[in-house]
């Protein structure tokens, strides 16, 4: 067998293989909240931190008024 033949013959395969989409979107999601609420020296804080205390930053100056 050639190589061309393995490599077409897994690709087949692969294409065969239903993507299950819960499972794409439980992966997605897990690898967003640990990358955006891991710590690094070099960046800023993460979307979740910065929409949450802009919430609580509106809902502070809309109560205050």
């Amino acid at each position: 067998m050639t190589a061309t033949r393995v490599f077409n013959g897994v690709m087949m395969t692969i294409a065969r293989t239903p993507i299950r989409l819960n499972r794409l979107f439980l992966a997605i999601l897990i690898t967003f909240l640990v990358a955006d609420t891991y710590p690094h020296p070099h960046l800023s804080s993460g979307v979740i931190a910065s929409t949450w205390h802009y919430l609580q930053s509106a809902l502070h100056q809309d109560s205050a008024s």
